[in-house]
């Protein structure tokens, strides 16, 4: 127990050496809520794959889903950790933004491709619910597609995936489908970063 707590501080360190570092041009204080601290430490913990993090409800099976306003640091924390991981490979993942499979889809000559690419393998999709509506012969909304495969492709693999989005719940199952919203109880450790804007 005593390396794995050795582990987690050490990740803690370097987290946050690079958080400084990331958004000193935007601000001076790097996440100093305690409320928030609490919620990155839960993160860190999952990361560093700490006894913790389940003992405290989280499960390492799924993956993370982080919501929250405008600037509150969702995509600071995956990106620093996706830097992190290309040295630790136990949790490096591809950040790709919602917006980006939507415009690598309407461009392709295969759709599909771009669908089934996207539907395997361990991803973080940035700022879901941002994205506009694809073009397929019409209009169609490609992501409840891409999250029904990803949600097949967790129970029988075990596949993790990665979210930041500014939506609820509600407003996920709104847009994608009440199934969607359901299955997210599943697939994810939810976490809520309802903080004041770091921008």
């Amino acid at each position: 127990m005593e390396h794995i707590s050795r582990s987690i501080n050490k990740l803690r360190d370097i987290f946050f050496e690079e958080g400084e570092k990331k958004i000193s041009n935007q601000k001076s204080e790097f996440l100093i809520e305690s409320e928030y601290k609490r919620v990155l430490y839960a993160i860190i913990a999952y990361m560093s794959k700490n006894i913790l993090y389940e003992n405290n409800g989280g499960s390492f099976r799924k993956g993370l889903l982080l919501k929250g306003p405008n600037g509150s640091g969702k995509t600071t924390i995956f990106s620093i950790f996706n830097a992190l991981g290309r040295q630790h490979k136990s949790f490096y993942f591809p950040i790709i933004s919602c917006s980006e499979v939507v415009t690598k889809f309407n461009s392709a000559e295969f759709k599909e491709d771009v669908i089934k690419y996207y539907s395997f393998g361990n991803y973080c999709f940035d700022d879901l619910g941002k994205e506009p509506i694809a073009s397929n012969f019409g209009k169609e909304d490609i992501f409840i597609r891409i999250l029904e495969n990803r949600y097949r492709e967790f129970c029988e693999k075990g596949t993790k995936t990665f979210i930041t989005t500014n939506l609820t719940l509600e407003q996920i199952g709104i847009r994608y489908g009440v199934h969607i919203m359901d299955r997210f109880y599943e697939m994810f450790n939810i976490h809520d970063l309802n903080v004041e804007s770091f921008r």
